[in-house]
């Protein structure tokens, strides 16, 4: 950190731009608050929402009190759902609402949402963040939509696609822009054969992920779908449940249980 800070404001700023966050991170864990708030005024919202996916939650919560009100509304408000669900709830309960008031009316209703999922539920382990379209629109039409809608945070390697009842299927993404334009978004619509719903264990969800191998899976509520869960997702929360005694287990590196979940996941990697 000592040879980052001996840098003039340019050049750190220049150097925080081509580092990693993980790199970046790492760097904060000891800092000083002089040092966190020089790397807050050189460092994007964007990236500054990235370092801290990596930071321990103590750390994090030092670096965001750091943070004016109009900067920690720009990072929460820019996090996927299943980040921010996991650093609001990483604070007590008296401090959780205030920082859901930060948020935007719509990120509220959503994240209150899902935090009010039973634990032992797959629901609680959704996204809300996927792409909808209708399957009357043509492929053109669809690419366009794509493009002019879709937000950073969203899932788009899967496109769901819905009519008036409900879902109908779903089209991947390279599909979706290999396809004639002026074809039907119907025409390369695959059927969706399994999905979960919102009274659905874990359990439930990891065999389905596990005996149809598939990478996303869409939950519904009457044939509407409200959440998508992924492979990744379910696996890290799986792997929570286990991780100290199989990390101990198989001698995977520095383990602490505050390490950020991307931090966990990689140090996973070798057993899962």
């Amino acid at each position: 950190m000592k040879n980052l800070l001996a840098l003039n404001d340019s050049r750190l700023e220049k150097r925080i731009f081509k580092m990693h966050p993980y790199d970046i991170a790492n760097h904060l864990k000891n800092a000083d608050e002089a040092a966190l708030k020089r790397i807050i005024k050189l460092t994007s919202p964007a990236k500054l929402a990235d370092i801290f996916i990596e930071l321990p939650d103590g750390v994090a919560h030092e670096f965001f009190k750091l943070l004016n009100k109009d900067l920690q509304r720009k990072i929460l408000n820019g996090f996927e759902m299943d980040e921010l669900k996991y650093f609001i709830l990483s604070y007590d309960e008296e401090d959780q609402e205030e920082l859901i008031s930060v948020l935007s009316m719509s990120k509220q209703k959503t994240l209150k949402m899902l935090m009010s999922y039973d634990e032992e539920k797959i629901a609680s382990l959704m996204t809300t963040e996927f792409v909808t379209i209708d399957i009357n629109k043509s492929i053109k039409e669809a690419t366009a939509y794509v493009i002019s809608n879709v937000k950073d945070t969203n899932y788009i390697d899967e496109i769901f696609v819905v009519d008036d009842n409900g879902l109908v299927g779903s089209v991947s993404l390279i599909d979706l822009i290999s396809a004639r334009p002026n074809d039907s978004l119907a025409k390369i619509t695959q059927q969706i054969k399994n999905h979960l719903t919102l009274d659905d264990s874990i359990n439930e969800g990891l065999r389905k992920f596990r005996d149809y191998g598939m990478s996303v899976l869409p939950i519904l509520d009457d044939n509407e779908i409200v959440g998508i869960v992924t492979a990744d997702d379910i696996l890290t929360e799986m792997a929570e449940e286990h991780e100290d005694t199989l990390l101990r287990f198989h001698g995977v590196g520095d383990y602490d249980v505050s390490d950020s979940p991307r931090k966990k996941a990689f140090q996973r990697l070798p057993w899962l």
